[in-house]
């Protein structure tokens, strides 16, 4: 199948046609804990702007 099929194919889909029964559901506490190692880098910016 040509890559343009495919393209119309899935633009044609709708979204009850696809199966998400093999997606582990996610619990948002489990994966999404702040790294305690992790120090985020902090640098100013300065801009000048005209009044124009």
């Amino acid at each position: 199948m040509n890559r343009q099929k495919q393209l119309d194919r899935f633009k044609n889909m709708r979204d009850e046609w696809i199966d998400f029964s093999d997606i582990p559901d996610i619990e948002d506490d489990l994966y999404w804990n702040h790294n305690p190692l992790f120090k985020p880098v902090i640098q100013q910016v300065t801009t000048k702007l005209e009044k124009d």
